[in-house]
């Protein structure tokens, strides 16, 4: 797996259309968040038989940096661009979800769409 971590005022994202065919069905609106952490994210092959240590991984990691910017708020955005050795979408989709449930404990947390 591979992130990468922003700090940031503010991000908006709106789906337009499904970009693969295993994409979410999503509300096409568009989503803002302010004062948050944006952890760019691929999940590649190798994480695919570890979904739940993977998730927790990226959840652990996620919160490290979220408390060293001091935010409450994360989102967590799908961006295939990190690898060229992605995992299956399904999987990515399981992990990034199960990420987020960990890290709501903690934190506001916003999932971009995936595909």
């Amino acid at each position: 797996m591979k992130i990468i971590a922003i700090h940031s005022d503010s991000i908006k994202f709106k789906p337009i259309k499904k970009a693969i065919k295993s994409a979410e069905d999503v509300k096409m609106e568009e989503t803002e968040v302010k004062e948050c952490l944006v952890c760019l994210t691929a999940v590649e092959k190798k994480d695919e038989n570890l979904v739940k240590e993977s998730a927790k991984r990226l959840a652990e990691e996620t919160s490290k940096i979220a408390e060293q910017v001091k935010t409450k708020n994360i989102v967590l955005y799908p961006y295939a661009h990190l690898s060229s050795d992605l995992s299956h979408p399904e999987k990515a989709i399981e992990i990034m979800i199960e990420a987020e449930k960990l890290l709501k404990k903690n934190y506001k947390v916003v999932r971009a769409p995936f595909g």
